[in-house]
């Protein structure tokens, strides 16, 4: 599609009245969104179609950004209580079964390695 057809006017005054400002990359993909779906429709764009544009996407962006935000406390916290069971199962071991302590720390670091070379793989792929 020309350039011509982008009534460039339109989109300037409507973030220039929001105040927003937005990159141009952000901007143009929209507008390339838009145009897959009707090329007609930047002829009937108006500052408060492109208002309501950035509010939805920045509304997206928000979402994605506390859905991380969560995703990365829940992993802490599932490392937390992996490590307390962990440490618990060796004090355990250490206290009632000292001849077994060495081949205990054995165990984990082999699966510690394990995982670690799972995780590897998986990433990989």
């Amino acid at each position: 599609m020309p350039e011509e057809t982008v009534n460039s006017e339109v989109v300037d005054n409507g973030l220039q009245e929001t105040g927003r400002a937005t990159s141009e990359n952000s901007l143009e993909m929209v507008m390339a969104q838009l145009e897959q779906s009707d090329p007609t429709i930047f002829n009937k764009l108006s500052p408060a179609h492109i208002d309501k544009i950035l509010d939805q996407r920045s509304t997206i962006i928000e979402k994605v950004h506390t859905d991380r935000k969560d995703e990365r406390w829940d992993n802490k916290f599932y490392l937390i209580v992996v490590l307390g069971f962990t440490i618990i199962v060796l004090g355990f071991v250490g206290w009632k079964l000292p001849e077994y302590f060495s081949e205990a720390i054995s165990a984990l670091l082999g699966g510690t390695g394990g995982i670690g070379v799972g995780f590897g793989l998986a990433r990989k792929k």
